[in-house]
Parts: C-alpha cells; structure tokens; sequence
C-alpha cells in the first residue's frame, strides 16, 4: 500500500486492521509510517459481495443477510 504521508497517514488503516484481527483482513507483514508504505498480505481475488453470494446461492445465509432479511 502506497500512501504519501503529504496526502493521508496510514496510522487509521493500522487502527481499524487492529480491531479486525480476529476477521481475514490483510496482515500488514510490514510498515514505514514516514515514507508512507505498508507490506500486505494478498487475500486472493473473492471479493465480500462475491462470498455472500456464494453462501446463498449454497443455501446458507451469512448473519448480514439474515438481519436484512
């Protein structure tokens, strides 16, 4: 991840990565808060919207979509 600290810090995505941890969000295998620069994991390409769509079309319901529901 490439954030130039003139423009936005990446303190904020280390904050809510934190709070996150016990979910599959990217580790961060690396960090250089002054240059700007995170290492991350790659998660592969599903996309969320894609995975709660599989689990329907499977017959399951992620909690999200049952609380919609």
């Amino acid at each position: 991840m490439d954030a130039p600290p003139d423009k936005m810090s990446v303190a904020p995505y280390l904050k809510v990565q934190k709070l996150f941890h016990m979910v599959n969000v990217p580790q961060v295998l690396h960090v250089d808060e002054t240059q700007g620069f995170m290492v991350l994991n790659d998660l592969g390409s599903t996309t969320f919207l894609t995975a709660t769509t599989q689990e329907n079309e499977a017959g399951t319901q992620s909690p999200a979509a049952r609380s919609r529901g």
